[in-house]
This record gives C-alpha cells, sequence and structure tokens, in this order.
C-alpha cells in the first residue's frame, strides 16, 4: 500500500507538474508578447516627435532655397511723353477700395505722371491755394485673389507629408487694382477711362505676408500709374484749349 501511494503520488506530481509547466509554458509566452508590444508602443510613440521634429528641420532648410516670385500679366510700356499735356493738374484719389495698399495710389500716380511727363506739377496731397482749371479725379477698388483650388490640394498634401514640403511647394495670390479716371476741365467732364493692374505673387507656405505683399502691391501700383499715364497721352484733345 505503500508503494501503491507512493505509485500514486507519484504520477499525481507528475501530471500536475507536466499540467504546471504547459501552463506557465503557454502563460510565459503570451506574458512575453504583452511586455514586447508594450515596449514597441512607447516605441512608436515616440518616433512622432521624432518624425516631426525632422520634418521641420526640414522645412526650416528648404524654406530658404525658394524665394518669392512676381508676375505682372501684361505689363504696361511706359513711354515718356515728347511734350506736356498740360503744366499742372490737381489730382484726387480715393483708394479706401483697396484692401491691400490703401493711401499709396496717389504717390505712385503722382510720380508716375512727372516721370513720363504727362504733366509738369502735380498737386497732390498738397492742394495750393490758387485755382487749377484742370481736374484729375480718380476712384480705385483692390483686392487680393487667391488660387483655391490649388492652394487646397497643396495645403493636404503638405499635411499629409507632416510640413517637409512646406517650403518648396508655393501658393499664388493675385493683387488687383482698378481705377476709373476722369478728366474735369472748366465744367466739362471727360472719360471716364478704365483701367487695371494684376500682379501674381507665388510664396511659399510660411512665407510671412510682410515678406511678399508689400513688394507684390508696389509693382501693381507702378503698373497702373504707368497705365493711367499712357491712356492720358492718348487723349490730347481732352487737355487742349
Amino acid at each position: 500500500m505503500v508503494n501503491g501511494w507512493a505509485r500514486l503520488d507519484d504520477r499525481g506530481m507528475r501530471g500536475r507538474s507536466a499540467d504546471g509547466g504547459d501552463s506557465s509554458g503557454r502563460g510565459g509566452e503570451a506574458e512575453r508578447y504583452r511586455l514586447e508590444d508594450c515596449e514597441r508602443t512607447p516605441a512608436r510613440a515616440a518616433s512622432w516627435p521624432t518624425l516631426r521634429l525632422v520634418s521641420l528641420l526640414f522645412t526650416g532648410l528648404v524654406t530658404g532655397c525658394v524665394s518669392n516670385s512676381f508676375s505682372v500679366q501684361n505689363p504696361a510700356q511706359a513711354r515718356g511723353s515728347s511734350a506736356l499735356l498740360v503744366s499742372e493738374v490737381l489730382l484726387e484719389v480715393d483708394d479706401s477700395g483697396v484692401k491691400w495698399g490703401s493711401g499709396k495710389v496717389g504717390d505712385a500716380l503722382k510720380t508716375a505722371l512727372i516721370k513720363n511727363r504727362t504733366f509738369g506739377q502735380v498737386h497732390y496731397p498738397i492742394y495750393p491755394t490758387h485755382p487749377v482749371p484742370l481736374k484729375l479725379p480718380v476712384l480705385a477698388r483692390g483686392d487680393i485673389e487667391a488660387d483655391v483650388g490649388g492652394g487646397m490640394a497643396k495645403s493636404i498634401v503638405t499635411g499629409l507629408f507632416l510640413f517637409i514640403p512646406a517650403g518648396v511647394l508655393q501658393y499664388r495670390e493675385t493683387f488687383t487694382i482698378s481705377a476709373e479716371v476722369l478728366v474735369l476741365r472748366e465744367g466739362r467732364k471727360l472719360g471716364p477711362l478704365i483701367l487695371e493692374s494684376r500682379v501674381a505673387a507665388d510664396h511659399t507656405l510660411f512665407a510671412g505676408p510682410d515678406s511678399y505683399a508689400a513688394h507684390a502691391g508696389q509693382l501693381a501700383l507702378e503698373d497702373l500709374a504707368a497705365r493711367i499715364s499712357e491712356a492720358l497721352a492718348q487723349h490730347p484733345d481732352w487737355f487742349s484749349p
């Protein structure tokens, strides 16, 4: 009986040992997988900030490689006049409707009219005390047109690639300005002349407006002033006594 019990205990112990070992093996393997998965999760989480840091550093490098570019659409051919249309004119400008450069149209137009010898003297913004028989009222409107379709597609691509292409892809904004010009002489109203200038500015996503808007606006004003000067020169009869 002792041997029988001993043999039974021995078989039972072997069975329990075998079962326990098998269970312990499966549990250990599952536990190992869980530990490895836990180790991989922080690694993956840590990799995202690293990728973002690399993308931002890359963006900073390539942003300086792509410069802003500007294009005047059908630029005016400014030609100096051989003879003045009239000795002096009083310039009146309303440019409150120019969203990107209010207050600058008058100075740009005055400079062009004198430079191109359209008039000998342009009174603006200070007017003389003596009467000036010729007045030049100008009503200007200006806006900025964004390339909505192309800009949206580029924004999506930029986001998908973690802003890496931000310094390479260029976004286009077109600065527009139009002017209605009248000539008032001794109670007569001549005109109007309707003129428009458009300047396309291509810039990167992170380019500040100060880096391209001022230059694009100046180009548009200079082109508009040249167009007005040229258009007035084609009507010398408006200024003859």
